[in-house]
């Protein structure tokens, strides 16, 4: 049974990522005990990732804003920024700073590739917050969200097939994340105080 709707459904951009029918399979009550132990972890560990990227974005900004982060009024502003509004920040930040530096064409690359892939990475801990873990179809695929098809003319549950890899590839690229972002900070640093 579904709960009232809510009145933000939206058209789905993409009707393949709809699955009606998902193959039931038997599993053990041990089998799933194993899975949902070991996705607990990598959820958790997802959540961390990304909290500590926002926490570099943060002392990015920090940097960026005020000498070395000496000026702890700094975080009266940024405090209430939400994810989007700092990487936002961050990166308007970086274009204004590259505008005094000549020949940046390989860096606003790097800076675009780069805030692609936090955007990418937002979206994906978003739908890990927020999926049902609890509904789910033979441990793989998953209730993601509530969404109305136009093409079925009806409200649709949205499940996701995710598994166990797919969270190791993400905690991977959250991690990776990390490191270009201080590698891009400290280029963009260090071509403008020489």
């Amino acid at each position: 049974m579904i709960n009232p709707l809510p009145e933000y459904c939206e058209e789905i951009e993409n009707i393949e990522d709809i699955i009606y029918d998902v193959d039931l399979i038997d599993v053990s009550e041990k089998e799933e005990e194993v899975f949902f132990k070991e996705l607990a972890e990598k959820i958790g560990t997802i959540i961390i990732c990304f909290n500590a990227l926002e926490r570099d974005i943060d002392e990015c900004l920090l940097e960026l804003m005020n000498d070395r982060c000496e000026d702890p009024k700094i975080w009266i502003l940024i405090k209430d920024f939400s994810f989007d509004k700092k990487t936002t920040c961050l990166k308007q930040i970086y274009a204004e700073m590259l505008n005094h530096i000549d020949n940046t064409t390989d860096l606003t690359s790097k800076i675009n590739i780069l805030f692609n892939k936090i955007t990418e990475l937002k979206v994906f801990r978003n739908l890990i917050a927020h999926c049902n873990w609890v509904n789910h179809s033979n441990l793989n695929y998953f209730e993601t969200k509530v969404k109305f098809v136009s093409s079925k003319n009806k409200v649709c549950r949205i499940r996701k097939e995710l598994t166990l890899h797919d969270l190791d590839n993400s905690i991977e690229k959250m991690n990776t994340t990390r490191d270009e972002l201080y590698e891009l900070n400290t280029e963009i640093i260090m071509k403008i105080f020489n």
